[in-house]
């Protein structure tokens, strides 16, 4: 274990060294703030307790320092790691004033929804300590954040190959791992709703509020509230969605979606429409292009065996059926595959004779069958 500690603090002090201030900034405040928790209770004097945020107390400035507040060292390290990866992921498609904003927003949100739910509580219950024992505090929130934006700028990519597990359900999946610990009683409540809170006022804040280049929010439909939630799921959670919005829109909270009209190139005219996001749109298409090329990898290695298999009918069902397998019995002509590479194919033929026609046609098969073609994929001819 410790030979690992000097690589990984490397590894951290070089993605710090090229992030921008605001991240250095956020990092030595948690450091600090720690290192001064051994001499005072930073986390009473600097997190958000319920009962002191209300009047008449009006701790007003728990609310922007209660996520710098850490009591414990492996806490400090998750606060500085979520700081980090921000700072590598988002600054830069956001920039630093962005990312400060949106930090600032999520810790006010989670701290607000936060003591507002254990007000609720109190009220539900008359018990004091849900107002004066309660300390939300810690990054978590930020960390739920983080997860949301992830989801929406890179939620194709693939955080685990086995099992698989996409970006875009990992904010959930941890949800349900927090909810799991907390009915175990293996972790306090306060460090649920910091989390779950943090991802519902994220995602408030990127899906209707965000300022960018093509105006404000994100419409898309890989972004709706729905699929956060498993398939199944999604109608049921969509129709809630679109009526809680819809109240929302009346009341004057969140604004009205509206069609916007692309009319600057001469030749063409952009029709931009909820749910049909630009960048939505081109996420789609880059996934249809290795599916594109797949496809055309297929139909060239056809056009290369054509000549060479005898013209029967087990000949004729290989060349178009709509999955590339072998199926005839006569093996005339033995292809030897040295190398296949995505579009393009270096191939060998030889001519066997006797009983070496037994043998290479096994060899194709091993060929085929460890190419890097998907050779369940439909394609036609």
């Amino acid at each position: 274990m410790n030979r690992y500690l000097p690589v990984a603090r490397q590894h951290f002090l070089a993605a710090l060294a090229s992030t921008s201030v605001v991240v250095k900034s956020i990092c030595a405040a948690v450091i600090l703030l720690y290192l001064l928790s051994f001499a005072v209770d930073t986390v009473y004097g600097l997190g958000v307790t319920p009962g002191y945020l209300f009047p008449p107390n009006f701790w007003i400035w728990t609310l922007v320092t209660h996520s710098l507040a850490e009591k414990h060292v492996w806490d400090v390290a998750v606060s500085l790691a979520t700081v980090v990866v921000a700072g590598r992921l988002l600054e830069p498609l956001w920039g630093a004033l962005e990312l400060l904003i949106f930090f600032v927003v999520v810790n006010v949100s989670v701290g607000l929804l936060g003591a507002f739910a254990y007000f609720l509580t109190y009220v539900a219950s008359f018990h004091l300590s849900y107002l004066f024992d309660v300390r939300i505090h810690g990054m978590l929130g930020f960390l739920g954040g983080v997860l949301v934006a992830l989801k929406q700028t890179m939620g194709d990519s693939t955080v685990l190959k086995v099992p698989q597990v996409r970006m875009k359900v990992v904010p959930m999946l941890l949800l349900l791992l927090l909810a799991v610990l907390r009915l175990t009683t293996l972790i306090e409540s306060n460090v649920l709703a910091s989390y779950g809170f943090g991802v519902l006022s994220s995602w408030v804040y990127l899906r209707f509020y965000q300022r960018h280049s093509r105006g404000r929010g994100d419409m898309s439909d890989h972004f709706a509230f729905a699929t956060f939630f498993p398939e199944i799921l999604q109608p049921v959670v969509g129709l809630v969605a679109n009526l809680v919005h819809s109240i929302l829109v009346k009341v004057k909270v969140c604004r009205k979606t509206v069609k916007r009209y692309d009319v600057g190139a001469p030749s063409s005219i952009t029709i931009s429409l909820p749910g049909t996001d630009p960048q939505d749109a081109e996420r789609r298409r880059s996934l249809m292009v290795p599916l594109g090329a797949d496809r055309t990898a297929h139909s060239q290695l056809r056009a290369l065996i054509r000549p060479w298999l005898p013209f029967s009918a087990s000949a004729a069902c290989f060349l178009h059926t709509p999955h590339l397998r072998v199926t005839g019995k006569s093996a005339e002509s033995v292809l030897r595959l040295g190398s296949l590479v995505r579009g393009k194919a270096a191939v060998a033929f030889l001519r066997p004779r006797g009983s070496g026609k037994a043998l290479c046609f096994f060899l194709l098969l091993f060929c085929l069958s460890s190419s890097p073609f998907s050779w369940s994929d439909p394609c036609t001819i």
